[in-house]
């Protein structure tokens, strides 16, 4: 008895831990809501870092901000997303976004303490891609599957029409300020 005992022991201490990240799927509004702060933004540097303990590789992201649609954290603001590349070795997790110099990006962030760095509110659910329309000189953000309009509207997949940037902003700000206020 007091083997089997010992070998069930031994084989519960030798299982490795498993982490797994589970992403909620969050529409525009709780996005909206759930931000301290919202920031249209040009990613201005990209480096990969490898954590103290050798095992994970984080990316550190400056971004400076253009414009802010939601809260205020200063011009320049450094977050980090797991994942990178370190010489020759790429990692990455799904649900986290990758980002490249230059881009212009429209990133949802929550906080926790004053000298903690932000993060990204719902991974890649927080950040949407910002283009210049070549044919009207408009920048434009493509917009969720589901943006709440009150309308009672079908969703088609592939059917999602860049909007203009400020329009987006004029929603996202409008969508934050009609959050109850317990809710924040």
């Amino acid at each position: 008895m007091r083997t089997r005992f010992a070998v069930a022991l031994l084989a519960l201490a030798s299982v490795a831990t498993l982490r797994a990240t589970v992403i909620v799927p969050a529409d525009l509004n709780e996005l909206a809501v759930s931000a301290n702060a919202i920031v249209y933004a040009r990613v201005t540097d990209v480096r990969a870092l490898v954590s103290g303990d050798r095992l994970r590789v984080e990316s550190l992201v400056t971004a400076e901000a253009i414009g802010y649609v939601k809260g205020n954290l200063g011009r320049t603001i450094v977050f980090r997303v797991p994942g990178g590349t370190v010489g020759a070795y790429k990692t990455m997790m799904i649900g986290v976004p990758s980002f490249e110099t230059g881009e212009e990006v429209v990133l949802f962030f929550g906080t926790r303490a004053a000298e903690a760095p932000p993060y990204l509110v719902g991974f890649s659910q927080g950040v949407y891609r910002v283009r210049l329309d070549e044919q009207t000189g408009v920048r434009v953000v493509v917009p969720p599957p589901a943006i709440s309009t009150g309308a009672n509207v079908p969703i088609t997949r592939g059917t999602r029409a860049p909007m203009p940037l400020d329009e987006f902003a004029r929603q996202v700000r409008a969508l934050a300020s009609a959050a109850p206020r317990g809710i924040r």
